[in-house]
């Protein structure tokens, strides 16, 4: 498995910032699943031919097998949730089957919230998408 780089194996050209285009370079083949858990990462740029450019199309170009992404504004606390029922549903698959199972543990964890009355909603867990194979 390769290492996710850091400060030090970055260089002189860090910033602080990842960009779409050192995003891009990154050698994420090892890498079975990102899941980016902010607003708007599945929804490009508004500036011409740009529009296509996203944050999860950058990490699947980069060899991530998956990516779990939001295509709208989403709630910090609804996404913590949403968030930690997905992981434990991978969790759960993995120490039954030894398979991902990123698809059906993202529906599972939307179905568990979603019947939480906080959280009942479709602005706290329809942002969400799986990107990539379906298991």
């Amino acid at each position: 498995m390769t290492p996710a780089p850091t400060e030090t194996t970055l260089g002189e050209h860090n910033d602080g910032q990842l960009s779409y285009h050192e995003l891009l370079q990154l050698p994420l083949a090892d890498c079975e699943l990102a899941v980016l858990t902010v607003c708007q990462t599945n929804v490009g740029p508004e500036r011409p031919l740009e529009a296509g450019s996203t944050l999860a199309l950058a990490f699947l170009i980069a060899g991530a097998h998956r990516v779990v992404a939001s295509h709208g504004n989403v709630s910090n606390a609804a996404t913590a949730e949403l968030i930690a029922s997905y992981f434990e549903f991978i969790a759960a698959d993995l120490a039954m089957t030894d398979q991902l199972g990123a698809a059906a543990s993202l529906h599972a964890a939307k179905l568990k919230i979603r019947n939480d009355p906080r959280w009942q909603a479709p602005y706290s867990w329809a942002h969400f998408v799986l990107l990539g194979p379906s298991d």
